[in-house]
């Protein structure tokens, strides 16, 4: 068994060996084990050999320092080590059971909260799903058409883009598509009729390269397209996105 950390103020030379200053005066330090170590100048920092090699047995009563923490109780509890010196780290739950202890989990965040990160049932990163996708859809002829992401409680419409599709009318005209409900304000667009019930328009396709949100929660985002006129046979129009 290594022996304790001990000095004795003394500085006669036949004490040297347990004394705190030797006979010029420098001070000495009894370390665990027969030897002792010399400080010099003004640096007295006792410095410390580990009386266990690397990877040999540590006794039950071994007066070894070794790095340690704190448990749930409020006892001291030593740093596993894997064979290699590696320490060993072990959540609170194991891999694909339920979420105990609040174990450590890579996260991130969403410039205000922390966000845990989604994996699917195997593990593997869920990347670019969020939210509900949603629809809304309609045809007509020679009417108004109003194709809706529907407003959810709690929940906020995201638009990711539309189609207004169809042939023209008798006369030829410029007519007016607005999507309402979303954040700042309507959007406008227009789109040209020809004349002809059998000639087709050029078809208004509008995808956004990022989602545009509602103007709140619970709140519809609305494609508005007027009719194509007298005449007019064929027109379709729809909305897509994501609700969450």
């Amino acid at each position: 068994m290594a022996l304790p950390l001990f000095a004795l103020n003394s500085n006669t030379p036949a004490s040297q060996v347990d004394t705190l200053f030797d006979a010029s005066g420098n001070p000495k330090y009894k370390l665990a084990g027969p030897g002792s170590v010399t400080v010099a100048g003004n640096d007295y920092a006792p410095h410390a050999v580990s009386t266990h090699a690397a990877g040999s047995a540590i006794g039950a009563t071994d007066a070894l320092v070794a790095i340690a923490g704190k448990n749930g109780s409020g006892n001291a509890a030593p740093i596993l080590l894997d064979a290699s010196g590696r320490p060993i780290i072990v959540g609170a739950a194991a891999s694909g059971s339920a979420l105990a202890g609040n174990p450590v989990l890579v996260g991130g965040s969403d410039g205000t909260d922390a966000r845990s990160i989604a994996t699917d049932a195997v593990g593997r990163l869920i990347t670019g799903q969020w939210g509900t996708d949603v629809t809304g859809s309609a045809t007509g002829a020679a009417s108004a058409l109003a194709p809706a992401l529907p407003a959810v409680s709690g929940k906020t419409n995201y638009v990711t883009g539309f189609e207004v599709t169809g042939a023209g009318a008798t006369a030829a005209s410029v007519i007016a598509v607005t999507l309402t409900g979303t954040i700042t304000g309507t959007l406008n667009y227009r789109i040209a009729i020809p004349a002809g019930a059998t000639v087709g328009i050029v078809p208004l396709i509008v995808v956004f390269a990022r989602p545009i949100p509602a103007s709140a929660a619970n709140t519809a985002i609305t494609l508005n397209v007027a009719s194509f006129g007298a005449g007019s046979t064929d027109a379709a129009a729809t909305i897509h996105g994501v609700v969450a």
